[in-house]
């Protein structure tokens, strides 16, 4: 799909314009006679402010960009320091069968992460399991990309059945406790369970989604108060974890405690 992406896209563009141009020719061809019309006495638009209109425009979206650019880069506040243990991942690059994953170009065009990490492995058991990292470090990706690019709505895209989302899994690490998402699917009469977690780093907590359910005018005011706290960069960690069948929640956050490793 990746690879003709962009040939059907030309493709589709070149068609388009070359039935308009034919459209067009028929129309032309077929057109009734028209009488000419009687000649029309030139007219001069009047030019008087126009120049002034145009420059203060041009003057206008000039001082609003660089506004935007000097009150962006004043000191932010220093926010609150993490109160927990900052965490990362180890896979079990000694487990069997193990294979990193790299990212595909277009899904790092959509991502734009700044740290990827996947990989697949077999468990002692001979079962599949399969676990991606990704880290955004700023920006403003991470308040939008982890919940429009997660398990839960990219695996339907791949051709799973979402089978519904399952109890929240609670795992115990030694930097404390994260609580994941989980999710079952099935494909070819296969099932899978996935958990997953969006994690906010500076608020050490779950990764908040810009709120939307008070319309228009709460998801403004959320983004006023992003711009008077001058918050140009968001933070953010996502963990998933795949195995093969409906594996009990207790094994599942044993095995996923193991992945993770306190930061450096």
């Amino acid at each position: 799909l990746d690879r003709w992406h962009d040939t059907a896209g030309w493709l589709a563009l070149g068609l388009t314009l070359g039935l308009t141009a034919g459209l067009a020719w028929l129309m032309r061809r077929h057109a009734a006679v028209v009488a000419p019309m009687a000649p029309v006495r030139p007219m001069r638009l009047p030019t008087r402010g126009v120049w002034t209109w145009s420059g203060a425009g041009v003057a206008g979206f000039a001082l609003l960009a660089f506004g935007t650019r000097w009150w962006f880069d004043l000191p932010s506040p220093v926010p609150p320091a993490p109160t927990g243990i900052q965490w990362t991942v180890r896979f079990p690059a000694e487990a069997p069968e193990y294979r990193r994953e790299p990212l595909a170009e277009r899904a790092r065009e959509i991502l734009r992460p700044d740290h990827y990490l996947a990989a697949t492995w077999h468990s002692p058991a001979r079962e599949q399991r399969a676990a991606y990292y990704i880290e955004w470090h700023g920006g403003e990706m991470a308040r939008h990309a982890p919940f429009e690019h997660n398990p839960a709505i990219c695996l339907p895209y791949s051709g799973y059945t979402y089978l519904g989302r399952g109890e929240d899994l609670l795992v115990t690490w030694a930097g404390g406790e994260l609580a994941f998402i989980t999710a079952r699917f099935e494909l070819g009469g296969s099932k899978t369970t996935v958990a997953y977690i969006l994690w906010d780093p500076v608020r050490n907590a779950p990764l908040s989604r810009p709120d939307i359910q008070g319309g228009m005018a709460g998801f403004w005011e959320q983004h006023w108060q992003r711009v008077t706290a001058r918050e140009r960069h968001q933070p953010a960690q996502v963990l998933a974890v795949a195995v093969a069948g409906d594996m009990p929640t207790e094994p599942l956050a044993r095995e996923i405690a193991t992945l993770i490793v306190p930061a450096p």
